[in-house]
């Protein structure tokens, strides 16, 4: 038996003893109008519990709801539109372009639907919260030309490089070059070629920032003098972590006195130990106490590093050594400055081979990191490092040639470094070099930090006015008043939250780094190609599939009649009912 049987039978019985009472009164007045009353209120309740409908009338001029998006197509909203069809603008810039149609701003979903109508989605689609519309057809718009994809580390530490890939679609006919702008520079350029037919370009640009904080760089799109693009990419730089570091030297020289003054210059706290002669040392200290510098466990335990000759090492005595092994184990760092005399069975050299250069004399070799090139460096390279497995190089030269490696020792890391003379950059005024160097192997080396209170966002290119998902690592709930972090039931050490950004820029909150909200007006190829991509296989979902028969059987179930008509019917008679027995 189905709900509709159901409600008649017992809206039925109900009328029946309804009408059986009111003539069983004593008082007969007024009689007819009690049962007009009382089968007008009984009729009231049944129609508010059916789903009663309009008989249909079909009226192709009235069939259908048009939405545009960004970037739609005039021609194709021409051949859809007519007087009586409503016209809708999904976002604020095609409500601008739409008003020849009369749009009508209204981003929110529920607001487009019409019974027996159906909705035609013209142009680059919809953003992911507007996707519960339930069925439409979508008539996209081409691929936009500009960046489609891209990628980049929003948060650098000091001296690491800044790597921007993505795709460029081209469709013009003449090349665009793409500029990574920043600081009042260029500071890398790539050019797409013009090609005949429209595709995806790769593309690759970097840069080395030399700024601490937040800033924002530009990737500009240019077409000889017209700007095509100009896009925000922001870059947040950490400070670089004071260290603790012990230095052992095999003999005074340049290179580790250069390097204990410029890591003394930037904070860390330095211990260095020099070979002089046989069992005696020279020692020297910058921000922090003087000491004996013994090689225990108890001492060794307080450095983050230790960056040692390899010589120096091989002179070790035997509880030294193992010392310095123990806590590496432990997570302390080791940075070895290997020659080709070293010790091939030390802990240190596990897994490292080394090759003697085939160049005797003094070489000019061009440091290669990832895409960076630096400032030549003037030095008699006597080894490299033999690639196998489990090493991963840090730095190489122009010829493939591996200058540094790191590879794991327990829970602690161990990077051998071949280079030699980087103190010359300092002497040249390529003091930027220096410092990204260094800054690299010794982050590389380093023992591991709890993390950092960072915010992350897991919303792409968030928007003012719209939610944007954040969240921290923490083993502590985070102290901010401004944003509500609750933690994850799955990742306890997880924590999130939900903001509602009121402008665009740099965000900042209590603790933590800040994070970036972008306008509407940039990135638009990349957010229409986004757009285009969601929303074309949330049409290709089998449920969401739109044919001319279930259209046909929606508008012939007529439109559903509006239960407030019936809900007063029933307010009138049963209000009558109640007031005629005052009288």
């Amino acid at each position: 038996m189905n709900w509709d049987r159901i409600v008649f039978i017992i809206a039925g019985l109900l009328t029946i003893w309804l009408v059986a009472a009111e003539i069983q009164r004593s008082n007969k007045a007024r009689l007819p109008w009690r049962l007009l009353a009382t089968v007008v209120a009984i009729g009231a309740l049944l129609a508010m519990a059916l789903p009663l409908r309009l008989p249909p009338v079909h009226a192709p001029t009235q069939e259908k709801v048009i939405v545009l998006t960004d970037g739609f197509d005039t021609d194709t909203v021409k051949a859809l539109y007519n007087p009586h069809t409503s016209v809708y603008a999904a976002d604020s810039l095609a409500w601008v372009k739409g008003r020849r149609w009369n749009a009508q701003w209204m981003p929110y979903p529920e607001n487009w639907v019409q019974a027996g109508k159906t909705i035609q989605v013209v142009g680059s689609g919809l953003a992911p919260y507007q996707l519960s519309s339930g069925s439409f057809v979508f008539h996209p718009s081409p691929t936009p030309a500009g960046v489609i994809h891209i990628s980049w580390k929003q948060r650098l530490a000091t001296g690491e490089a800044l790597q921007v890939q993505g795709q460029y679609s081209r469709s013009q006919h003449k090349a665009v070059k793409l500029l990574l702008y920043g600081l009042h520079a260029p500071l890398d350029s790539q050019l797409i070629p013009a090609a005949a037919a429209a595709d995806n370009v790769p593309f690759t640009l970097t840069a080395r920032p030399k700024h601490s904080g937040g800033a924002v760089y530009r990737i500009i799109a240019m077409q000889g003098s017209d700007t095509l693009s100009n896009d925000p990419l922001p870059v947040f730089v950490t400070p670089a972590d004071t260290l603790n570091v012990l230095l052992l030297a095999a003999m005074p020289d340049a290179e580790n006195r250069f390097l204990k003054d410029w890591l003394g210059s930037h904070g860390s706290k330095v211990a260095m130990r020099t070979v002089i002669s046989k069992a005696r040392y020279d020692q020297g200290f910058m921000n922090r106490h003087k000491d004996a510098l013994p090689l225990t466990a108890a001492s060794l335990a307080h450095y983050d590093l230790v960056v040692a000759d390899a010589a120096a090492l091989q002179a070790l005595p035997g509880p030294d050594l193992a010392a310095i092994a123990a806590q590496v184990e432990q997570g302390m760092g080791l940075l070895v400055k290997a020659d080709s005399g070293q010790n091939t069975h030390a802990f240190y050299t596990q897994g490292i081979g080394l090759q003697t250069a085939t160049a005797a004399q003094e070489q000019v070799i061009v440091w290669k990191d990832g895409q960076q090139l630096m400032a030549p460096l003037h030095t008699g390279q006597a080894v490299y490092i033999r690639p196998g497995d489990g090493v991963q190089p840090l730095h190489t030269d122009d010829k493939g040639h591996v200058m540094s490696a790191i590879h794991l020792y327990g829970r602690g890391r161990i990077v051998t470094s071949t280079l030699t003379d980087t103190y010359t950059w300092q002497l040249a005024a390529q003091a930027d070099n220096y410092a990204q160097v260094w800054s690299q192997l010794l982050q590389k080396t380093a023992r591991e930090k709890p993390a950092s209170d960072a915010v992350y966002g897991e919303t792409a290119f968030p928007l003012p006015h719209t939610p944007v998902s954040l969240f921290r690592e923490s083993n502590h709930p985070p102290q901010d008043t401004t944003l509500a972090f609750a933690p994850n039931s799955a990742m306890p050490f997880r924590w999130q939250a939900t903001a509602w950004p009121r402008s665009a820029g740099w965000q900042a909150i209590e603790s933590g780094s800040p994070w970036y909200v972008y306008t509407e007006k940039d990135w638009q190829s990349l957010r229409s190609a986004a757009r285009l991509q969601i929303t074309e296989a949330y049409t290709r979902q089998p449920i969401r599939e739109l044919t001319e028969t279930n259209i046909r059987s929606n508008q012939d179930q007529g439109l559903p009649m509006p239960p407030l008509y019936f809900f007063l019917a029933f307010l009138a008679a049963a209000g009558f009912l109640w007031l005629e027995r005052k009288l």
